[in-house]
């Protein structure tokens, strides 16, 4: 009972003692900020890269796909001439 009447104080591992440290020194907390800032932007670009690379290999089995040369497709009218004769 008398550990939890024991007053902490911020130096002995609370975490609420850091935060607090945190939030009162200003340059630190820029720094945080342009960490997290900088990660943001450098995410959003590796997120990019992947998708266009995705969008990339996509394209290319697609046009593996489709026949080399041209095929022709008739229209409508062009089968029903040819029942007709």
């Amino acid at each position: 009972m008398e550990e939890s009447s024991k007053q902490m104080s911020p130096t002995d591992g609370d975490a609420s003692g850091c935060l607090h440290s945190i939030s009162t020194n200003i340059p630190a907390q820029q720094n945080i900020q342009a960490r997290v800032q900088q990660y943001a932007v450098e995410r959003e670009k590796r997120i990019e890269a992947f998708l266009s690379g995705v969008y990339s290999r996509r394209e290319d089995y697609i046009k593996s796909l489709l026949p080399s040369h041209p095929v022709m497709i008739p229209k409508p009218a062009m089968l029903l001439s040819a029942k007709l004769d």
